[in-house]
This record gives structure tokens, sequence and C-alpha cells, in this order.
């Protein structure tokens, strides 16, 4: 998603996605977020370093919300973000580390007591082709026309998508429902919101 202040938060969903954005999309003036637990994904920012407080706290956002604190149905969690050179695949001797997993190495900056909370709205990508924009409601806000807030809930994800598919259908946005169902949070959840 594009941060309301503009910026470019990418936000792996598996092993391998984590690994690309790391090591393949991370660059010198980025920073490096993560969820202060194991399973967690990678969320990168694009330029991160000379991003504002809301940049910071959307990227948060994400990294809590796309995780399994979303399965558990936590309100909240710890994040942190450090500065690509920090950031490492090469454990120290007699340190194991499994696939997918980096080390943070030196002082992390924390973001304490992060909202889980998840908005997804047709995005434009070029003329009169959308697709679904997934990230914290202010970032969807100021980037799309319409969107559908989303929380930790009991309605299955794929039954959440057919809901916001249907929304945006009816307000002349057809957009894909794998799309849909691949741009929402791990787990189960509930509608909080329509605009």
């Amino acid at each position: 998603f594009y941060s309301s202040e503009g910026f470019l938060v990418l936000v792996g969903r598996d092993v391998q996605t984590n690994d690309m954005l790391v090591n393949k999309h991370m660059e010198s003036n980025d920073l490096y977020f993560h969820a202060d637990f194991d399973g967690a994904p990678s969320v990168v920012v694009k330029d991160g370093q000379d991003s504002g407080e809301e940049t910071k706290q959307e990227a948060a956002k994400a990294a809590v919300s796309f995780t399994k604190t979303w399965k558990a149905g936590i309100g909240s969690d710890n994040t942190y973000y450090v500065t690509p050179d920090q950031v490492t695949q090469e454990p120290e001797s007699g340190e194991y580390l499994p696939k997918g997993a980096f080390i943070v190495r030196g002082d992390r900056t924390y973001i304490r007591n992060v909202k889980v909370v998840v908005a997804v709205g047709p995005y434009e990508i070029e003329e009169d082709t959308f697709v679904p924009l997934a990230g914290p409601v202010e970032a969807i806000e100021e980037n799309c026309e319409t969107f559908v807030e989303v929380e930790p809930g009991r309605t299955k994800k794929s039954d959440i998508a057919k809901e916001i598919r249907s929304y945006f259908k009816d307000k002349g946005y057809d957009l894909d429902l794998d799309y849909i169902v691949r741009s929402l949070p791990p787990g189960e959840s509930t509608v909080k919101r329509k605009k």
C-alpha cells in the first residue's frame, strides 16, 4: 500500500515473499519493520528514512495486522523498525536461522501497543484498472475513494472477500475475488464499517 504521506509500504506474505522483500527490494534508504514475535511478516518502507511519523505508524500497523495476532484476535501488539544494514541472514557461529528468518542486530526503535486494523479499497493502477489495496485505514482512505474496514472476527476469509467484492461492485468497481482474498489478513474477520 501507499502510506498517507505517499511512501510505498511492502508487506511479505510468507517465507518466500519475506525473503524476496529483504534480499531483492530493500535498499539503504528504506526502513525495515517487524512485529515483536516470530512468524510476523517483513515490512519494508521504500525511502522510509525520509518518511514522517504517520508513515511509520501505518507501517507498524501493517506489521502487526498481517500476522498471527489477527488470527488470535489480539487487539494490539508491539513492533519495531531498523535500518536495512541491521537486517541479515548470516547467523553468528553457533546460531541457527530457519528458512525465511532474519537476524536484527543493534538498537531497535519500538512502537508499542499498535492497534490491529485493516481496510481494503479499490486502487487505480492504470486508467480504469483497479486492484484491492489493503493496509491501515488512514492510508487506504487517502488513496481510495471507497473502502471497507475489517477487524478480527468469526467470518471466513472467503465470505468476507465476497461481501467486500459485492460492496465494491455496487459502487462500480469489479475487483477480482482472489485478489481480495489475498489482500486480507490471515484468519477470520468481520466487517467493521463501509465507506
